[in-house]
C-alpha cells in the first residue's frame, strides 16, 4: 500500500521509505562475465569487486567496480542462507561488460576478482573455489584461472586473476572541438559519437582526487546545530560563500545526522557506497548514526567567507557507547577536507566519499569501511575547475549560460553505449569577451562607452556635437530596466554614472541606449560582479 512508503520500519513501513522500478533492457546481453564459486560461513563479511590492469604482471587492479548486492549483504549466514554444509558454497555470475570501458579493442589485460573480507572478530572463514571469465564477443569462450581453492584472507583483500585479449567494438566520441561561448549568452552544442551499440547516453566525467594531509583535527564545539530529529534528522545551514560542487554552486546545505552533507533540504538514507553513488552528497562518515545528548553528542558548525566546518560527535543508532568523531571542511575553491578523530569505534558498517548522484561521477574514499581508522587521519579531495552554469543532456547537448569571462576549461565528456561500455574525451571549452566597440560611430557623432564589461560605473562621453541626452538601460530581451542619465553632455566631456543606480543587477548582457536631437543609438554592454 502507498501508506507503507510513509510508515516507520518498526510499524511495517518499507526500508528507506522508497521503492524502485526496474525495467529490463530488451535484448540486452553481456559481452563479458565473471564466474566464481565461493565458500564462506558468514556472507555479510564479504564484498565482491571486479577490476583490471593494463600491466599483465600487476598484483592489483588499476580500475575496479563494486556490486552493491554483494557488499556485506545478507546477514551472518552461509552463502546460500541455509544451515547445511552445502549452503556454504555458491556459484555467482557477474556482468562486467562495463570494465571494457578501460580497455582498447584487441588489448590484452589482466582481469581481477577481488574478495574483500571485513571480519575483525574472526566470525567466518572461507575460500574462493574457482574463478573464470567468459567472453561472449565472438561466441562463448571461457578462460579458467589457474588459481583455485584460495583461502580468503581475514580482514583483507583476496585477489584472483586471468590475462585475456577481448575483441569488441568500442564507442567513439567524434567531436573534435567545441565552439567558443559568449559570456552571459545562452550556449548549445551537440556532441557526436559513433561505433559501439547505440543509443548513447552522455554525461560529464567530473573526477575528484584524494590525498592524505597532516592538518590538525578541528575540534569545534561552540555552535551546535539543532536537527529535526536526533535519529534520521537534518539541520539547514547557510554558509558565507558559494561552494562549487560538480558544476553547481551552493550556499545552503543540508546537514544529516547520519554524517553527510546534501543539498536538497530533506533527510536521505545515505549509509553505504551505493547510496553515496546515487545521491549528490559529501560524506565523511556515513552510517546509521544517532545523537545521544546524554553522551554529549552533537553536530557543530564554524565558518566564515574562507571555510565552512562541520563536526559530527555522535553514536550509532541504538548504541550510545559507539563513538564517532569526524569533521568535514568546505572551501570556496571547491576543495573538501575530511578529518577523523581518535578512538572512533571499530566498524565496517560505514562509508565515505563525494558524489554527483548520477552513479557515474563519484569518489569513494580509500579508507571507507575500514575496521580501524589511523590516529589523526585526514584527507583532502579536490577536482579540476568546471564552468558554472553548464550542463549536458542525455542525448549529448552541451548547454547553459556561462558566467565567467575570458576563461577556458578542460572538460571530459563521457558517452556510454547500450552495452554499458563507455569512452571519454577531453575538449577545451572557452568563453570570449562580448564583442564591444569602444567608439560607436554614427552619422555625425562619436560616442565612447567604458569600461565594458563593467561592475559598478560606466563612463559615457561624446566626441562630436554637444547636446541633451537621455540614456536608458535595457536587459538582453529589450525590456526597460531604468533611465541612467537625462541631461546635457558637452562635447569631449565624460559623464560617469552608476549604471546599477541602486538596482541589484544580475550579471549578464544589457543594452545601453541613448537619444538626442541628432540620432539614437544602442550598444551591448556586460555587467559582471
Amino acid at each position: 500500500m502507498y501508506k507503507l512508503l510513509a510508515d516507520p520500519i518498526e510499524e511495517g513501513g518499507i526500508w528507506a521509505n522508497a521503492t524502485h522500478i526496474v525495467q529490463a533492457k530488451p535484448g540486452a546481453e553481456p559481452l563479458l562475465t565473471f564466474k566464481t564459486t565461493i565458500k564462506h560461513t558468514s556472507r555479510n563479511k564479504l564484498k565482491l569487486m571486479a577490476g583490471l590492469s593494463t600491466d599483465l604482471n600487476s598484483q592489483k587492479p588499476e580500475y575496479s567496480r563494486s556490486f552493491p548486492i554483494f557488499s556485506y549483504q545478507g546477514g551472518s549466514r552461509y552463502m546460500q542462507g541455509g544451515t547445511s554444509n552445502a549452503d556454504k558454497t555458491i556459484e555467482i555470475g557477474l556482468d562486467v561488460t562495463d570494465l571494457l570501458s578501460y580497455v582498447e579493442p584487441g588489448q590484452e589485460v589482466r582481469f581481477f576478482l577481488q574478495v574483500v573480507e571485513q571480519d575483525p572478530y574472526f566470525e567466518g572463514d572461507g575460500e574462493v573455489v574457482a574463478f573464470s571469465i567468459i567472453d561472449y564477443t565472438n561466441g562463448e569462450e571461457e578462460l579458467i584461472s589457474e588459481q583455485e581453492n584460495i583461502s580468503i584472507a581475514n580482514s583483507d583483500t583476496t585477489l584472483l586473476w586471468v590475462n585475456k585479449v577481448i575483441d569488441f567494438e568500442k564507442v567513439q566520441i567524434t567531436t573534435e572541438e567545441l565552439e567558443p561561448a559568449t559570456v552571459y549568452e545562452p550556449y548549445s552544442f551537440q556532441l557526436e559519437a559513433t561505433d559501439g551499440t547505440p543509443p548513447y547516453e552522455w554525461s560529464f566525467h567530473l573526477e575528484y582526487a584524494e590525498e592524505e594531509i597532516s592538518d590538525p583535527f578541528p575540534a569545534i564545539d561552540a555552535n551546535q546545530l539543532q536537527p529535526t530529529n536526533d535519529d534520521d534528522g537534518y539541520a539547514m545551514q547557510i554558509i558565507d560563500f558559494d561552494f562549487p560542487f560538480y558544476g553547481k554552486t551552493y550556499n545552503e546545505l543540508t546537514i544529516l545526522t547520519d554524517g553527510t552533507i546534501t543539498f536538497d533540504g530533506n533527510f536521505g538514507y545515505i549509509r553505504d557506497d551505493q547510496a553515496i553513488m546515487t545521491n549528490c552528497c559529501i560524506a565523511a562518515y556515513c552510517s546509521d548514526l544517532m545523537i545521544y545528548p546524554s553522551e554529549d553528542d552533537g553536530i557543530f558548525y564554524e565558518g566564515d567567507e574562507t571555510h565552512a566546518t562541520f563536526r559530527w560527535r555522535t553514536s550509532k543508532y541504538d548504541d550510545p557507547g559507539f563513538d564517532v568523531d569526524v569533521v568535514t571542511t568546505l572551501f570556496p575553491d571547491g576543495s573538501i577536507q575530511f578529518f577523523y578523530g581518535d578512538d572512533i569505534t571499530a566498524s565496517t558498517d560505514w562509508s565515505s566519499g563525494v558524489s554527483n548522484g548520477d552513479g557515474s561521477s563519484f569518489l569513494i574514499s580509500s579508507i571507507a569501511g575500514s575496521v580501524n581508522i589511523p590516529s589523526d587521519y585526514a584527507t583532502q579531495v579536490s577536482s579540476e575547475p568546471f564552468p558554472m552554469g553548464m550542463a549536458i543532456s542525455q542525448d549529448g547537448t552541451f548547454y547553459g549560460t556561462p558566467t565567467e569571462l575570458d576563461k577556458s576549461w578542460n572538460i571530459t565528456f563521457k558517452v556510454t553505449d547500450y552495452t554499458r561500455i563507455s569512452n571519454q574525451k577531453t575538449l577545451v571549452f572557452s568563453t570570449e569577451l562580448v564583442s564591444v566597440n569602444d567608439f560607436v560611430i554614427t552619422d555625425d557623432q562619436y560616442v565612447n562607452i567604458s569600461p565594458n564589461p563593467f561592475n559598478t560605473y560606466l563612463n559615457f562621453s561624446v566626441l562630436g556635437k554637444s547636446g541633451y541626452y537621455q540614456i536608458q538601460l535595457s536587459d538582453a530581451s529589450g525590456r526597460f530596466v531604468q533611465t541612467v542619465f537625462n541631461g546635457y553632455i558637452e562635447s569631449g566631456k565624460s559623464i560617469r554614472f552608476q549604471a546599477n543606480g541602486g538596482l541589484k543587477l544580475k550579471p549578464g548582457v544589457y543594452f545601453l541606449s541613448w537619444t538626442n536631437h541628432f540620432q539614437t543609438g544602442s550598444e551591448k554592454i556586460v555587467f559582471i560582479k
